[in-house]
């Protein structure tokens, strides 16, 4: 294999950080890596209202009530909190 052939195979394997030809610097790269960072940080969370954030809650439940809350919620093709929540509101005859 000549000098050139192995520069072509090889530069199918090189890193994606290229721009025009060139290596980022350690600090471009870091700059790069937090901005990607912050995009999807921004993009994975909106912020909520008060009334929709919610609390997450430790609920010890005898298996075979959580087995009928499981079926339940499939029957219905809602997620188990949602079916307890709206147990609970009903119970506590809260509006949703």
């Amino acid at each position: 294999m000549t000098q050139a052939e192995y520069n072509a195979e090889v530069a199918k394997y090189e890193p994606p950080n290229k721009v025009e030809g060139t290596l980022l610097t350690d600090a471009q790269w870091s700059a790069m890596k937090r901005a990607a960072r912050s995009e999807r940080r921004r993009r994975e969370r909106a912020v909520k209202p008060v009334e929709q954030k919610v609390a997450r809650v430790r609920v010890t439940i005898p298996t075979d009530l959580l087995a009928a809350v499981d079926a339940e919620a499939a029957s219905r093709d809602m997620p188990r909190a949602a079916l307890i929540a709206l147990a609970m509101r009903r119970l506590l005859k809260i509006r949703d």
